[in-house]
């Protein structure tokens, strides 16, 4: 029986410390990555989050007893006469709001209207989508549709929501009426409105 031997390359020690660099270089990368995955996944109070006290403002996310709660955006509905059934009569103000609910907790959250409030109201209510039965699913998000006619005042009511989990409100300013965007209710047409 014979066996055959090769000789391997000889080693060139700058390759062989570059190799081991990029190793270690990945390795390094992929630890960091878990490592600000799993602050990410934590972080409940920072980077945007807040805890469930005062009041807070649009687009800000807020820390609730399922996962976390936002006001997304607000419009003033346009282009019909009494657009979606709100009044636009003089000093009344008709206007939409996007609140999404995202539900991280392992089970489905019930949610009713009462978990939103908008105090001092003419009319409105709760659009929820999509949604049947009165629950979102676990671990899913969800955007209600708010419409409200409001008195047209310079600075628009708060939003209060009820969070199922925790005595507290959670108050939310809606900003300053003056600039707002649109919502063509009839083509549908967005128009983004200024900071003002």
């Amino acid at each position: 029986m014979s066996t055959h031997t090769t000789a391997l390359p000889p080693r060139n020690p700058a390759q062989t410390l570059l190799a081991r660099g990029l190793v270690v270089a990945a390795w390094v990368g992929a630890l960091a990555g878990a490592v600000l995955g799993v602050v990410a996944l934590a972080d409940h109070g920072g980077s945007g989050h807040r805890a469930a006290t005062g009041p807070v403002r649009l687009h800000q996310r807020v820390t609730t007893s399922f996962g976390t709660m936002s006001v997304d955006y607000v419009v003033k509905l346009v282009g019909a006469p009494n657009p979606m059934g709100l009044s636009d009569a003089p000093g009344q103000l008709p206007i939409q709001f996007g609140v999404t609910l995202t539900n991280l907790a392992k089970r489905p959250l019930r949610y009713s209207a009462r978990m939103f409030e908008m105090p001092r109201i003419a009319s409105g209510g709760v659009d929820p989508g999509r949604l049947v039965g009165g629950r979102m699913p676990a671990y899913s998000q969800h955007r209600f549709t708010l419409r409200y006619s409001v008195a047209d005042a310079a600075t628009l009511p708060r939003f209060v929501f009820h969070d199922p989990g925790r005595r507290a409100p959670v108050v939310v300013g809606l900003g300053s009426s003056r600039g707002l965007g649109t919502l063509d209710v009839l083509n549908h047409h967005f128009s983004a409105g200024f900071a003002g």
